[in-house]
């Protein structure tokens, strides 16, 4: 990524945008997993309008913000393409986004309860988390968030893209513990959905640090005997909570289907 112009970057991140939104969407909408999921047919209509209107939406949306986060950081440096650069733009531009997926989720929620309604479903709650917290535990993650952000200001550079997987962890942890009004598959799918992307940023973080360790070994000046040791320790942690995770997700999928 140290190579990569600011072009390169941007183009880099909508093929892979525009890839994932199209395989997600037709993932998403196939009626025959949906039906097989146990949806009623209002919902699987509804599910399959909202999905392709929001994947449309962010579609055009994402290019437009991460073009204005690169003029924006121009404009303060009068130049976009160090990495240092770049980490600043995938920065603000993660900012610019922040307020779209919050009305998103209130306008959605506030779908659901009409649809509810409307069908006569059945709502499930996740009483106190419990189920999200097998996946996700918050005093943990907060620890964990404290020693990886003081220890790259510290020892590796004060901006760094594992900043970003950081903020994501925990704004999926938000959705989970924010969504509200779901039925029994969706309950399921969506922790399913925040499960597997929870893991994939837990992944890059761990993969962050051993890379940042393991690329300044053998040079003193770039990283000192300390910094590779607590490297080395913190790194050993998340990775034990990862492993945590994973022989997690057994009861964590027992109980969504007792839900």
């Amino acid at each position: 990524m140290k190579d990569l112009t600011f072009i390169e970057f941007y183009i880099l991140v909508v093929i892979l945008l525009w890839s994932f939104l199209l395989i997600a969407t037709l993932y998403i909408v196939n009626t025959r997993r949906l039906e097989k999921r146990g949806y009623k047919e209002e919902y699987i209509n509804f599910i399959k309008k909202d999905t392709k209107k929001r994947n449309i939406g962010i579609a055009v949306v994402m290019p437009i913000l991460g073009g204005l986060s690169a003029f924006i950081i121009w404009i303060f440096t009068g130049e976009i393409n160090s990495f240092q650069n770049l980490i600043y733009i995938a920065l603000l531009w993660i900012i610019l986004i922040i307020p779209f997926p919050i009305l998103d989720l209130r306008q959605t929620q506030k779908n659901y309860k009409n649809l509810a309604i409307e069908t006569n479903s059945e709502v499930l709650f996740d009483f106190n988390h419990r189920i999200l917290h097998l996946i996700f535990r918050p005093y943990i993650e907060i620890l964990a968030a404290i020693l990886v952000i003081s220890y790259f200001i510290l020892f590796i550079m004060p901006f760094h893209i594992v900043f970003i997987h950081i903020f994501l962890l925990w704004a999926l942890y938000s959705v989970g513990r924010y969504s509200k009004y779901l039925t029994a598959p969706q309950l399921k799918d969506g922790y399913i959905y925040l499960y597997v992307f929870i893991m994939i940023n837990q992944a890059l973080i761990i993969f962050h640090i051993f890379n940042e360790v393991i690329s300044r070994s053998g040079c003193e000046e770039c990283l000192s005997a300390l910094g590779y040791s607590l490297g080395i320790i913190i790194g050993g942690l998340l990775l034990i909570k990862f492993i945590y995770y994973i022989f997690s997700f057994p009861k964590f999928n027992l109980r969504l289907n007792l839900q």
